[in-house]
């Protein structure tokens, strides 16, 4: 008797706990709910950088216009060669200034006239290049290499490109800027010599961003 009045007193008390048990909720007793992983992944996504959407057609006319302007460039680049090889600067007196010299393409074409194909190889460049950065503007930054590294190279280019021309003209024509005739020889020299400096130095960097936007 005392068995059974001891097995329903157990019984009393238990079903009162058993009863809040089943009614507490999911979020009282500590278990995630499928709402609560829909808000979580929700607020990931949210948080997660977003990489913009790049047209395809922009992203193959960028392609095309660097690869004119690397070509448009070795071509100009080679034809600077010529000129500097050529024309006197502060390293060579030049072919040209010599009468026993051997200059490329000959003395009436390779001191007279090359000059003016460089000159229209090299606004060719500058065109497509200005392009090439004007699409390349519209572009994802660079993930593979530091963006101040990519940006650094890149300011190094456009400098460039701002004033290998101005340095080309100047070193054809000094008299624009007041150089006296006595001087407009050894003034040509070093422009030359400082124009093709920057060339060299502004055809690595450009070469350089291609190399990190291709790979």
């Amino acid at each position: 008797m005392r068995a059974l009045c001891s097995i329903g007193l157990a019984l009393v008390l238990v079903a009162p706990c058993a009863a809040r048990a089943q009614d507490t909720t999911e979020d009282e007793r500590g278990v995630a709910t499928p709402r609560d992983v829909a808000i979580a992944q929700a607020s990931f996504e949210a948080s997660a950088p977003v990489v913009p959407a790049v047209d395809p057609t922009l992203r193959d006319v960028h392609l095309a216009l660097q690869i004119g302007t690397l070509a448009s460039l070795a071509l100009t680049a080679s034809l600077g060669v010529i000129a500097a090889y050529n024309q006197e600067t502060v390293f060579s007196d030049g072919q040209c200034n010599d009468a026993q010299g051997d200059p490329i393409f000959g003395f009436e074409y390779g001191c007279e006239h090359l000059s003016t194909l460089h000159g229209i190889a090299g606004v060719t460049t500058t065109t497509l290049y200005t392009a090439s950065i004007v699409t390349g503007a519209m572009m994802p930054e660079q993930d593979d290499v530091p963006q101040w590294l990519y940006d650094l190279i890149t300011a190094v280019h456009v400098g460039g490109m701002v004033l290998l021309p101005l340095a080309g003209l100047l070193s054809a024509y000094p008299g624009v800027v007041g150089v006296d005739e006595e001087s407009q020889q050894d003034f040509s020299k070093v422009l030359r010599t400082v124009h093709a400096a920057f060339a060299v130095t502004t055809t690595a960097a450009y070469v350089t961003t291609l190399v990190f936007d291709w790979t």
